[in-house]
C-alpha cells in the first residue's frame, strides 16, 4: 500500500487533492495481553480543518497538534521527537466535543492528569488528501494508502504552560519503551495507576494498594491524603478554629512536624528549626493542605494566582479539589456534589508519580498523639471516619511498590 503513495510523492507536482494528512493516535487505555483486551487510542489531525476525518475506517477529531524531530538513521541514538499539543488537562476539565466523546468511550477523565501520559504510545501515520473523508464529503475513498507509520512512546513532559504541552518521545526500542516483559520502561515516573490494586477487584493490575492500606486492621487505620505536589491534606477539624493560634514565630523553636499558620498559608516542620521563615520548597518546612466534610452548604472557593489554595472537600472515603467557584446550592438548585460533577471537581489526592510520592504515604508514620496544642494526631468525624495528620517522620523499612525504574535515566 505504501507503493503508490511513494511515486505520487515523488510527482514534480502535488495537486489540492495530494495534500499532506497528519494522523495522530494517543494511547489512552493500554491493552492487556492476559485478557486479550485491546488498547484504547484517542484519534486527532492536524489538517486545515475543524471537520471530523475518516481514514482506514477511523475517525480523527481536529486538533491543533505539531510534531517535530523526526529523523531515520542507521547509527548513534535514536531520535526523540517533540510533540506539542493543547493543555488537555484543561480541555478535559471543562465541557468541549472532545470530553463529549470521551464520555461516550466511555472513558473518565475527570481524575486526568498530564503524568498520566507517560509511558503512553503514540502513533504517528502520514497520508493524503484524496484517501481521507471529510465529515461533509459523501464519497468515501476506495483506497487507504498510507506512508510507513511511526510508533513512539510518550517518555517526558519537557514543557508546559497554561495553552500547550510539549511531550518528548522516545522509540519503543530504547531502553526506557522495552516492555520487560509486559510493562514500558519509564525512568523516575511510576506507571502503576494509583490505587489501583484492590481485594475486591482483581481485574486492576496495578501494585499500588495505597487504598487498600488504608482500610487494613479492620477498617480501623485512619485516612491520609496528599495532593500531586506531595503535600499533605489534614482534616480541618484536627487543627484550631482559629488558625491564627498556629500562628509563626521566628523566636520559636519548632520540632519536626508542628504546624505553623504564616499567612496564606499552612506549613509542616520537616526538621527541627528555628528563625528559617516558612516558604514553598524550603528545607526545613512543606506546605500542607485542609479539607473539609463535603455538604451542600460547603462554601467554595478559588484562589487567583495558585489554584492549589482551593476548597478541597471529601466524601465517600474520597478527597476532591474544586476547580471552578461555586453557589453551594447550584445555579439551578441542584447541589454540586463532586461525585457527579466533574465540571466542578476533580480528584485532590492525586499521586505525583515520584518516589518521594511513593515514600510519603507508605512510609509516614501514623502518630496517635501530637504534643502541639491545637493539633489532634487522629480525629473522627461526625460519621465515624478516622482522619490522620500525616507525619513528616519516615519508616525507612518500609518496602515501596514504586514501579518506576530510576537507574534507567542514566542510561538514555
Amino acid at each position: 500500500m505504501t507503493d503508490n503513495i511513494s511515486q505520487e510523492i515523488q510527482a514534480l507536482e502535488l495537486d489540492a487533492t495530494e495534500a499532506y494528512i497528519l494522523l495522530y493516535q494517543l494511547e489512552w487505555v493500554p491493552g492487556d495481553t492476559t485478557t486479550g483486551t485491546s488498547s484504547i487510542y484517542l484519534n486527532f489531525h492536524s489538517f486545515d480543518t475543524d471537520e471530523t476525518i475518516t481514514f482506514d475506517g477511523e475517525e480523527y477529531e481536529p486538533m491543533p497538534i505539531a510534531i517535530e524531530g523526526i529523523e531515520r538513521h542507521s547509527d548513534g541514538a535514536s531520535a526523540r521527537p517533540r510533540l506539542t499539543i493543547p493543555n488537555v488537562e484543561t480541555l478535559f476539565r471543562n465541557n468541549n466535543p472532545l470530553r463529549t466523546q470521551l464520555a461516550a468511550a466511555p472513558l473518565n477523565v475527570s481524575d486526568f492528569v498530564l503524568d498520566d501520559l507517560l509511558g503512553k504510545r503514540l502513533v504517528y501515520r502520514r497520508t493524503l488528501k484524496k484517501y481521507v473523508k471529510l465529515s461533509s464529503e459523501s464519497a468515501t475513498p476506495s483506497n487507504s494508502f498510507q506512508f510507513p507509520r511511526s510508533e513512539y512512546v510518550i517518555d517526558r513532559i519537557s514543557g508546559k504552560t497554561s495553552i500547550s504541552v510539549e511531550l518528548e518521545l522516545a522509540s519503543p526500542f530504547e531502553l526506557t519503551g522495552v516492555k520487560v516483559p509486559n510493562r514500558v520502561v519509564v525512568g523516575k515516573y511510576c506507571p502503576w495507576s494509583y490505587k489501583g490494586w484492590r481485594l475486591d477487584k482483581t481485574d486492576v493490575k496495578s501494585a499500588c494498594h495505597w487504598d487498600s492500606k488504608m482500610r487494613d486492621h479492620n477498617g480501623d487505620r485512619p485516612f491520609q491524603f496528599f495532593t500531586i505536589d506531595d503535600e499533605p491534606l489534614i482534616f480541618r477539624e484536627c487543627l484550631p478554629t482559629n488558625l491564627g493560634d498556629l500562628g509563626y514565630s521566628s523566636s520559636t523553636t519548632y520540632n519536626i512536624n508542628d504546624i505553623v499558620y504564616f499567612a496564606p498559608l499552612l506549613y509542616q516542620a520537616t526538621s527541627e528549626t528555628v528563625g528559617n521563615t516558612p516558604a514553598e520548597k524550603s528545607g526545613h518546612w512543606r506546605i500542607v493542605r485542609t479539607y473539609e466534610l463535603w455538604t451542600n452548604s460547603l462554601p467554595v472557593t478559588i484562589f487567583d494566582g495558585d489554584a492549589r489554595r482551593a476548597t478541597y472537600a471529601f466524601k465517600n472515603g474520597e478527597v476532591y479539589k474544586a476547580v471552578v467557584p461555586q453557589n453551594p446550592s447550584g445555579a439551578t438548585g441542584q447541589t454540586n456534589d463532586p461525585e457527579t460533577n466533574p465540571a466542578s471537581w476533580v480528584r485532590g489526592d492525586v499521586c505525583g508519580k515520584l518516589i518521594a510520592s511513593c515514600k510519603a504515604r507508605y512510609q509516614s508514620d501514623i502518630r496517635t498523639a501530637i504534643s502541639q496544642t491545637g493539633v489532634t494526631a487522629i480525629k473522627t468525624d461526625a460519621n465515624g471516619v478516622k482522619h490522620a495528620v500525616p507525619s513528616a517522620i519516615f519508616n525507612n523499612q518500609i518496602s515501596l511498590p514504586f514501579g518506576g525504574f530510576p537507574g534507567t535515566k542514566g542510561f538514555r
